[in-house]
């Protein structure tokens, strides 16, 4: 059985990568596994591990399958079609236990970590363009925070579970040797994760990336502000949005359906709103190789069709509504039609990590929270307006939630209805559609199972690592 330590030593026999420039799209494919000496030379040398931390973030095991689908599969979005395979059942009914919960997501985003901390820690000590090295620091830190963020959207509670924000977290890791980490608290990890990007904030020589398949510092304040969002800290959330949305030169373009499909996602996710997207080819992914990525998942006319949409989500959406065509009946059952893959082929298509719908939507709800209504209904209809939905013109508490329940409809399988619930504490809700016979259609907040466990193999290898305190009484440890 493979050690949590034994991991993270794969992930500091660094995979670099190649990278070059194709179109509007990042090519990332691994090369070979070098020592940790041999790969940390050159400025160049550098260049390249960034590069590999992008290739990671692809992997099917992270953005390019797992983390997105999961993370709908497992809210009120999500639903198992008929004749589905098993890859994501235990996920949509939520019968989990530390021995069926997939280990590849927490073993990947510590790889990536790994990698990250290789050049954050190391690149100092070479020689070169300071500003080129201030880039590429700043670029690893960024990802850094992403992956413990994600992480802990996974495997813990809410920021706001506990007073304090003293709850189990994971172990946020920033040294090249880990040994046997326990869990920081929640408050430890996202002050190490703030602390992360505003250091790359002021490190950050890009403030944006013309093809968005690079952190910039467009995109380091968008995850700030995302961060804040999930902490309630939103007068800080509406202060980083507003300068994604007033600074970054983003534009949203409107919705238009043709054949079938909703053009502007049609080839690609839109590329005048996106602020850091991944480029994932699952031909070359050697986790889930052909077309067992994101878009197949999705998709069963031309691949598995894994995972669909629960009625309730369908149920959001006005009859008009242009994103009606990000859902398609194939045979009477509803499968997912957002990710088509980039010009029709699924092996390539785009995973929008930040983008400035999410901005807007975070503006949105932070206004509403500060009883700027009018300044609430201006922000919140840029986004109705271009999907051709109903103008929102409420007040008070019924702003605010329609206007969650916009975010609920534009974010639909992009992997944030999961997380959105759990910083909402509210309960997972599978409506009137669900036939699960578990008990699990309802799942009231604060639930053992609004923190997924630590997988069995990492309790395991790591003496130091616990399940926390609602899982260790459900398992009688």
């Amino acid at each position: 059985m493979k050690s949590y330590n034994k991991l993270y030593k794969i992930s500091l026999a660094l995979l670099v990568v190649l990278g070059i420039s194709c179109s509007d799209q990042l090519e990332i494919e691994p090369q070979q596994s070098v020592s940790t000496d041999a790969a940390f030379e050159t400025i160049n040398d550098f260049e390249n591990a960034v590069i590999g931390l992008y290739s990671g973030l692809q992997s099917g095991s992270y953005y390019g399958r797992n983390f997105p689908a999961l993370m709908d599969a497992s809210s009120d979005n999500g639903n198992i079609p008929d004749g589905a395979g098993a890859r994501l059942t235990i996920y949509y009914t939520l019968e989990l236990n530390p021995t069926n919960t997939t280990v590849s997501n927490w073993t990947q985003a510590y790889n990536v970590v790994g990698r990250a901390n290789q050049v954050i820690n190391r690149i100092d000590e070479i020689p070169g363009d300071q500003g080129r090295k201030d880039q590429l620091k700043a670029e690893a830190l960024f990802v850094r925070a992403l992956c413990h963020f994600d992480l802990m959207r996974i495997y813990a509670q809410d920021y706001n579970f506990v007073a304090g924000s003293t709850h189990p977290g994971i172990p946020y890791i920033m040294t090249n040797e880990i040994g046997t980490p326990a869990r920081d608290d929640a408050a430890t990890v996202f002050s190490n994760i703030m602390a992360d990007l505003n250091s790359a904030q002021s490190l950050m020589v890009n403030a944006t990336d013309a093809n968005a398949d690079r952190a910039s510092t467009m995109a380091v304040v968008g995850l700030r502000a995302r961060v804040n969002l999930y902490m309630g800290d939103y007068t800080a959330a509406l202060s980083d949005a507003n300068t994604v949305i007033n600074n970054g030169g983003y534009t949203l373009m409107n919705y238009t359906v043709n054949g079938g499909l909703v053009e502007e996602w049609a080839t690609a996710t839109p590329s005048s709103e996106a602020i850091l997207n991944i480029y994932a080819n699952n031909t070359n992914d050697s986790n889930y190789p052909g077309l067992e990525g994101l878009a197949s998942i999705y998709n069963r006319v031309e691949g598995y069709g894994d995972l669909g949409p629960s009625q309730d989500i369908l149920n959001q959406y006005d009859a008009a509504d242009f994103r009606n065509a990000w859902y398609t009946n194939v045979g009477g059952v509803d499968f997912v039609h957002k990710y088509p893959g980039n010009d029709g082929n699924q092996r390539f298509f785009n995973y929008p990590i930040l983008r400035l719908s999410e901005m807007i939507l975070i503006q949105a709800e932070c206004l509403a929270r500060d009883g700027q209504t009018t300044a609430a209904q201006n922000s919140i209809n840029l986004i109705t307006a271009r999907a051709n939905a109903p103008a929102i013109n409420s007040t008070g508490n019924a702003l605010f939630d329609d206007i969650l329940d916009e975010r609920r409809r534009e974010l639909a399988f992009e992997g944030h209805r999961y997380g959105d619930i759990k910083r909402l504490q509210i309960d997972i809700d599978r409506g009137s559609g669900c036939t699960l016979t578990n008990g699990n259609c309802v799942i009231p907040y604060g639930d053992k199972l609004f923190a997924w466990p630590i997988p069995q193999e990492e309790i395991d290898a790591n003496p130091n690592m616990t399940q926390d305190n609602l899982w260790a009484a459900f398992l009688g440890s």
